[in-house]
């Protein structure tokens, strides 16, 4: 969602139901949720920081989400992939902020030569919906 559509639907909000949809479509895909889980961990603490949100970028999000990936690993003339603990890729983080926003969770804003991320108001309330089901579980 690009800023001027985010002004438009400012005030918008998912009712409880919706918001517990969107949370369980996020927690199917552990990539998506380490990455939704991220920003909004770092949202919030440029918040309670600064009293305003700075905005993240894909590069952030690059340095900083570690998952178990499949990794290719050479073997004599051919190759093996391995399971290892490793950064995100750029290509599956873009697909994943991509994702996240169409589904208008969150929002960007263009300074050259990055576009910040930011999260709505309606990405507050799956990200709220999200931390209690996972601390249910």
């Amino acid at each position: 969602m690009n800023e001027a559509l985010h002004r438009t639907y400012i005030d918008l909000k998912f009712d409880d139901d919706t918001s517990a949809m969107f949370a369980d479509i996020i927690s199917k895909d552990t990539v998506l949720t380490e990455v939704f889980l991220y920003i909004g961990r770092e949202l919030n603490k440029q918040y309670k920081d600064h009293n305003q949100m700075l905005g993240i970028t894909v590069n952030e999000v690059i340095e900083n989400v570690v998952l178990d990936r499949l990794t290719r690993k050479p073997k004599g003339k051919t190759f093996v992939f391995e399971q290892s603990h490793t950064n995100i890729s750029r290509k599956a983080a873009e697909k994943c902020v991509d994702k996240l926003l169409d589904m208008s969770l969150l929002y960007e804003k263009p300074k050259k030569p990055y576009k910040y991320l930011f999260l709505t108001v309606r990405g507050q309330q799956v990200l709220v919906s999200l931390s209690k089901k996972q601390s249910a579980e």
